[in-house]
């Protein structure tokens, strides 16, 4: 052996040597700053996985800088070359950071999709009124963008991860099939179920055309239709991708999400059901008949619960394809 050491070798031999090295060996041992990184490096552009890198010494920062996921397991030196740092002196940790990252990854795709559909929402509305002279009032919007939005995107994103590492990898990039998929069919969900209640709207006896005067046209069947429906889905998305398992935790573990949905989902029922006459002003709505009221209650049930089971068919397909 010390004669296989000392043999002086071309680049090319040395480099055929280290290959066949890595490539076979399981455990290594008394290795110097520069060949630890130099392991690390060869997985990194010979396998297709991501390289994780554990150390506790000066000696391992070169390695640690060089993984894709460096954990320090002492506050000295390697803590300043590794993004994380765990007081726990052993891998142990390591389970959690593959936890969390992966519920990262995840929650950030769901907070994007749900931005999306919140535009895609409200800008299907504005077309439909748009096409009949009228719009969202300025409260509506403020409303919606202030009120609603902001309060939902940041609570949804406060679940935490799940108590087991799921054998599967969620998906790494946030243009990719299932993403665009996902997003795409929930446009044309939720803009199936505005155009339903608009046509239905248009065949009620009791319903009147709107006839455009000036440059706002804001109170009117039409306006106040499709605004309640409107709220009620930016409700249902935040609930369709709020997925749980088997990267997040359930959404009911999310106790500021679930409290953030009770207002407002108690909110939007009222708002519906027994609009308070000062709120009927402010947002510029129109009175309509009780039952159409039900009407619009049930159209809603009946969207979150298509959205709901479409969503979840697709996270299905998605984990299964990914687990083989």
């Amino acid at each position: 052996m010390k004669e296989l050491i000392n043999f002086k070798y071309t680049d090319k031999e040395t480099k055929f040597l280290q290959e066949e090295v890595i490539s076979q060996a399981k455990i290594y041992a008394r290795m110097s700053p520069d060949h630890k990184a130099m392991l690390v490096t060869h997985l990194q552009n010979n396998t297709k996985f991501m390289i994780a890198m554990c150390g506790d010494g000066a000696n391992d920062c070169k390695a640690l800088k060089t993984s894709d996921v460096g954990l320090s397991l002492s506050e000295a030196e390697a803590s300043i070359a590794a993004p994380f740092t765990s007081k726990i002196p052993n891998i142990s940790p390591m389970i959690k950071l593959l936890r969390e990252g992966r519920t990262a990854i995840v929650t950030s795709f769901q907070v994007f999709k749900f931005m999306a559909l919140y535009s895609m929402i409200q800008f299907i509305t504005v077309i439909i009124l748009y096409s009949l002279g009228s719009n969202l009032g300025d409260w509506q919007f403020l409303y919606i963008d202030l009120f609603i939005i902001i309060p939902l995107s940041l609570t949804m994103s406060r679940t935490g991860s799940y108590s087991k590492l799921s054998k599967t990898l969620p998906i790494g990039e946030l243009i990719s099939v299932p993403n665009l998929c996902s997003v795409a069919t929930q446009i044309c969900i939720q803009g199936a179920f505005q155009a339903l209640i608009y046509f239905y709207l248009k065949m009620q006896s009791w319903f009147t055309p709107l006839k455009p005067q000036g440059d706002k046209n804001i109170i009117c069947y039409e306006n106040t239709s499709l605004f309640l429906l409107s709220w009620m889905q930016y409700l249902i998305v935040v609930i369709v991708f709020s997925v749980g398992k088997p990267y997040r935790k359930s959404m009911w573990t999310n106790y500021s999400l679930m409290i953030c949905l009770a207002i407002f989902g108690t909110l939007t029922v009222l708002m519906v059901m027994i609009p308070p006459p000062f709120i009927v002003d402010t947002m510029e709505l129109i009175e309509i008949p009780f039952q159409w009221k039900l009407v619009i209650v049930g159209v809603s049930f009946a969207n979150l619960v298509f959205s709901y089971a479409w969503e979840r068919f697709q996270n299905c397909i998605t984990i299964s394809v990914g687990s083989r």
